[in-house]
């Protein structure tokens, strides 16, 4: 889908169907703010690895090149090392506290997942949870919001699309919305293992809680991997690899009254994808209705899903999303937000065509079945037949 057509789509869903929105943002929604990419991160660690660690200088002037041209110089040098290889392709454990190898340095450079590859560089570098924490603080501090930050804080605090669920531990969102005098009703959760707060109950009623909590329309954020001042991080395989099931009812709880659209987020982190799957999994799909929009960097309009992960491109099969190219951050998450912004450039009103849920009557398996509040819209087609007829008893 291009970007126009999605900008349309979404449009006619606020307006048609009042279909509210949340935004899951990744590292791309932080680039242009100042804060590193994961690849130059890649690129710096991977140098000191070198320069610590690599005492053959051949190997440091392989390693050194580009991907492709260290893999050809690479596969050619190897030809004649039967030791070497046998080193490489042995079962090893990796370990953060001894002494890298020729054979560590060779697996570290060619690992494709880019997510991956930055966490182990990152364990390694970085061995222990305090190091990490310090590297990221430095690196972070010098991103600001920018336009587009300001832009969606706008539409955060001013209309019932206030959710904001992000991969990042940069605080650019919550700063864009304090700089908008609204942090008074801001909302962060920042520990996944621990979110026990007003916006949630512990139960499995999800729903009723997270309802009262829009109705007092406060901008919710919620950071998957954790925050920059917390000690709670997740920056390690083996910390990204799963994220609790406590997280898992929140998301599934938002997803089921906000269609996500996916922005600057590349989906190569295992553990918010395998949740993303084990929803798509859990719920009955209406094939006439999108069920969210991925937004992809680029130009290819014609298979954008191309540059995606295979599990992800599942994840949209399974819940009919979009994908959608887009130019960039800070230009489509402005316009996203022009259509989304009332006509009026009022604020909208959160609870306007809500009952009160009473507390132990509904829950996420139910509904479909309840009719407090229309948890899941129309079709298209069936939206327009109902005003066509009203059109023909009118005249």
């Amino acid at each position: 889908m291009d970007f126009l057509s999605f900008l349309k789509r979404i449009e006619s869903e606020r307006k048609y169907v009042n279909q509210r929105f949340c935004f899951v943002l990744g590292a791309g929604a932080s680039y242009n703010c100042g804060i590193a990419k994961a690849s130059d991160l890649i690129d710096e660690w991977y140098g000191e690895l070198l320069e610590d660690y690599c005492s053959s200088d051949q190997w440091k002037k392989i390693l050194s090149k580009g991907r492709d041209e260290a893999l050809n110089d690479t596969i050619n040098a190897l030809k004649n090392d039967e030791e070497l290889l046998r080193q490489i392709f042995s079962p090893t454990v990796w370990e953060t506290n001894t002494k890298l190898t020729v054979a560590d340095l060779i697996r570290i450079k060619f690992i494709e997942n880019e997510s991956e590859k930055y966490s182990r560089l990152f364990s390694v570098v970085y061995p222990t949870v305090r190091m990490r924490q310090a590297c990221i603080e430095k690196f972070i501090q010098a991103g600001t919001p920018g336009k587009g930050h300001e832009s969606l804080s706008q539409l955060l605090c001013e209309t019932n699309n206030n959710i904001v669920i992000t991969t990042n531990f940069d605080r650019l969102v919550e700063t864009a919305i304090q700089t908008s005098g609204h942090s008074k009703d801001l909302i962060v959760l920042s520990n996944c293992n621990d979110m026990s707060c007003s916006a949630f109950d512990e139960n499995s009623n999800c729903l009723n809680s997270i309802f009262q909590q829009r109705q007092k329309n406060a901008p919710l954020v919620i950071k998957a991997h954790g925050d920059v001042d917390r000690i709670e991080q997740k920056n390690t395989i083996e910390e990204l690899r799963r994220l609790p099931d406590s997280f898992y009812l929140r998301l599934k709880s938002i997803f089921t009254l906000y269609k996500p659209i996916f922005i600057g987020y590349s989906g190569n982190d295992s553990g918010l994808v395998d949740l993303l799957l084990r929803y798509a999994k859990e719920q009955r799909i209406n094939q006439d209705e999108y069920g969210c929009y991925w937004l992809v960097y680029g130009d290819d309009v014609s298979h954008p899903e191309d540059k995606l992960p295979e599990r992800v491109r599942t994840y949209l099969r399974q819940v009919n999303g979009q994908c959608v190219t887009h130019k960039g951050f800070e230009s489509s998450i402005c316009e996203i937000v022009d259509v989304l912004l009332p006509e009026t450039g009022g604020s909208v009103n959160p609870s306007q065509n809500i009952k009160e849920i009473p507390k132990d009557e509904i829950s996420i398996t139910e509904r479909n079945e309840k009719t407090y509040f229309p948890l899941e819209a129309p079709s298209f087609r069936d939206e327009m037949m109902l005003r066509n007829a009203s059109s023909r008893r009118d005249t």
